[in-house]
């Protein structure tokens, strides 16, 4: 990514070098505001460059982001995770969704350009997976729920991060308010909960911190994958559950303790961990940038004190618990849902 493609990447960078522990909540919400406004100009650009092709015709749109962006968690980087949704009469539908297609290649092209690369996976508008009516994503999200296979469930994962960037932002909550409509009362929930709450960890039954041992990550331990992809996901089910509509992992956990699902301390101890993760992440791009590397999240522990290491360890430690807890709480015999 170049950093100084853009006057905000600049001020993301600044926001950035300047977080502490103390400030990474105001530091991240300030940084994903940024990305934010790029976002917006580079598809307010392709809007005013395509609108003439859609002047007779009658639709509404919304632009979406997944992942970081979803969750407005993005560090220095990110790629794009992105969707859209849209809704139009049947009798224009062809029309709209060819138009639709044109502009999400020229949308993706125009934040490649302007310092976003392209998905690995292909999780973007250009995606026909990703491309869908009002009636499509429920049909995807119906797809998904009644053959929950592991693709499946990483699809359906994904999904629940959605936030609307661009556009009208009342049709991705009209298909939220349908699922969480559907999915407290339905049997799919529960095995979706428990494989969120099986994702393996990178510790072992005596503390120790488990790295590859081969390769090229040998002996680095990934950021990511160590405990923050699986916080991420322990929440972000418990609100699908509790209809929550909020994305970001704070305001998810916020909403959590306030409905009772969490206690104080539980509550304060996932804002602690949710607060390592992001300032560790963060300041690990910062680094990674200014070594002229490229930004990942594999990192070599012996560069961490022994103080910082053993709050990792009880961070993981911390959510390995979790899983344990509710995973009881979701295998007990007479499940009748959560509290």
């Amino acid at each position: 990514m170049n950093i100084n493609s853009h006057l905000n990447h600049r001020q993301i960078l600044e926001v950035a070098v300047k977080a502490t522990r103390e400030t990474i909540f105001s530091s991240i919400t300030t940084i994903n505001k940024l990305h934010d406004q790029v976002h917006q100009e580079a598809l307010e650009a392709i809007d005013l460059k395509l609108r003439s092709k859609q002047r007779l015709l009658e639709f509404s749109f919304s632009f979406l982001e997944m992942g970081s962006g979803g969750r407005q968690e993005r560090t220095l980087w990110t790629d794009q995770d992105n969707a859209v949704i849209f809704s139009c009469g049947e009798e224009v539908r062809t029309m709209v969704h060819q138009y639709l297609v044109d502009w999400a290649e020229e949308a993706i092209q125009e934040l490649s350009a302007y310092g976003y690369p392209l998905c690995d996976g292909w999780v973007m508008a250009t995606n026909p997976r990703w491309m869908q009516s009002v009636t499509g994503w429920k049909e995807h999200w119906t797809q998904w729920t009644q053959r929950l296979t592991t693709e499946n469930m990483r699809y359906l994962l994904l999904s629940l991060d959605l936030r609307p960037l661009y556009g009208d932002p009342s049709l991705l909550r009209t298909v939220r308010s349908w699922l969480h409509e559907t999915s407290s009362s339905s049997p799919w929930i529960k095995e979706v909960m428990l494989y969120a709450f099986n994702y393996p960890l990178p510790i072992g039954l005596l503390g120790n911190l488990i790295t590859p041992r081969y390769g090229p990550h040998a002996d680095l331990f990934h950021l990511k994958e160590g405990g923050y992809y699986q916080m991420v996901t322990i929440i972000r089910v418990l609100a699908l559950y509790s209809g929550i509509e909020q994305t970001s992992t704070r305001q998810r956990i916020e909403e959590l303790y306030r409905r009772g699902y969490f206690s104080k301390d539980i509550k304060n101890k996932w804002l602690e961990c949710l607060r390592f993760y992001l300032f560790s992440r963060l300041r690990h791009h910062v680094n990674c940038f200014q070594q002229d590397m490229l930004l990942q999240d594999y990192i070599n522990l012996s560069t961490w004190g022994q103080d910082e290491v053993e709050e990792l360890k009880q961070h993981l430690q911390f959510i390995r618990k979790q899983q344990k807890h509710w995973k009881k709480e979701v295998t007990a015999k007479k499940w009748e849902g959560l509290p």
